[in-house]
């Protein structure tokens, strides 16, 4: 329960990661923070825990807290190991025993373990949410949490014991995923001495170019469910993802493209287009909640299905995501126009072509 970073929330969410506030006297750090929101957190959704010994009764935007272990009478400063937990960048807690508390048998190192931001909340990437940022930011607000975490070891670790000049980063699946990450950013540089990788989920990052439109799609989905400050612009563009197919029963068809778009920009509630197979006609289906399906990923051909998005402008997105409900952004993590081996991932890592950074 230790906090690294400030709550980032308000004004702070879909931003880097800032210093905590500082306290006078003691603060209790004997229970775990609460865990960041996911599937399976109170009042999102109808998903379960992504595994059994995740508890995820105390979950919240306020999340980023780190753990650390010491083992008893350690006369000199011990090697540190920082571990970043699995959960393909949407699941996963440091409250978790089964794979987030590694077994450290002999007792002769400091164990750190932290929540990060996961989801849309940790990797949400648009060119106005970069523009914002003093560092030009891809984004990537979880991979900077694990960087802050690294920042608070070289800061702090020796007051618990450990070595600052030995530090190691290990992970599992997303975990070592991360691990990766730092060793080609050099903004972490200097934060860590050594790494283990253990079964990295090489295909979870993303190109800039997919995030965005991975992230447009969520703006897209919550402006027709209504949520807060999340409106349509007046001419909104229409985006193409040929090889996607929606499913689930439309609001209404059309016989034309441009007769759907007319009908569909009349409701609030209609954000997608698709072409519906099941008719012999090339009748385009007006839908709202559906999840997409990524044929071309499957079949490895396009098997001549399109998806049409309705999609708000930037800065009206910008505005969407920092006031929407946090529920309703969690709910958002399936099916997107860009996911990854596992049909599942909205948010991953993202790398914009001219550095592997993760800022």
């Amino acid at each position: 329960g230790v906090p690294y970073a400030a709550p980032p929330v308000g004004a702070l969410r879909f931003r880097p990661p800032q210093p905590p506030a500082r306290w006078s006297g003691d603060l209790p750090t004997v229970d775990f923070g609460a865990s960041c929101l996911q599937m399976g957190s109170p009042g999102v959704g109808r998903f379960p825990p992504a595994w059994n010994s995740l508890n995820l009764s105390n979950s919240s935007e306020d999340c980023l807290y780190a753990n650390v272990y010491t083992p008893d009478g350690a006369g000199q400063l011990l090697p540190v190991m920082v571990y970043f937990h699995a959960g393909e960048f949407r699941f996963g807690a440091s409250n978790d025993k089964e794979s987030n508390w590694p077994y450290l048998a002999n007792g002769s190192a400091v164990l750190v373990t932290a929540n990060v931001r996961l989801g849309i909340f940790g990797f949400a990437a648009l060119d106005a949410l970069r523009a914002r940022d003093p560092s030009g930011s891809t984004g990537n607000y979880g991979m900077q949490d694990q960087r802050a975490v690294l920042r608070w070891v070289q800061q702090s670790i020796s007051s618990f014991g450990g070595d600052p000049e030995r530090v190691a980063i290990f992970g599992e699946s997303s975990g070592a995923t991360s691990v990766a990450f730092h060793l080609l950013s050099s903004r972490s540089g200097g934060l860590f001495s050594r790494a283990i990788l253990q079964s990295p989920g090489l295909t979870q990052s993303k190109p800039w170019t997919h995030m965005v439109e991975n992230t447009q799609y969520v703006v897209s989905a919550l402006t027709s469910a209504g949520s807060a400050s999340c409106r349509w612009p007046s001419h909104a563009a229409w985006l193409h993802y040929p090889g996607l197919m929606a499913s689930g029963q439309p609001l209404a068809v059309a016989p034309s493209l441009d007769e759907a778009r007319r009908r569909c920009e009349a409701r609030s509630d209609c954000y997608m287009l698709a072409v519906d197979r099941g008719r012999s006609a090339r009748l385009f289906g007006m839908r709202s909640g559906a999840y997409l399906l990524n044929l071309t990923q499957e079949l490895g051909t396009n098997p001549g299905v399109d998806v049409y998005v309705r999609s708000p402008d930037e800065d009206s997105a910008v505005q969407c995501l920092a006031s929407a409900e946090a529920a309703h952004l969690v709910g958002l993590n399936l099916s997107p126009p860009h996911d990854d081996t596992f049909y599942t991932d909205a948010a991953a890592p993202t790398e914009d072509g001219v550095e592997l950074a993760a800022p």
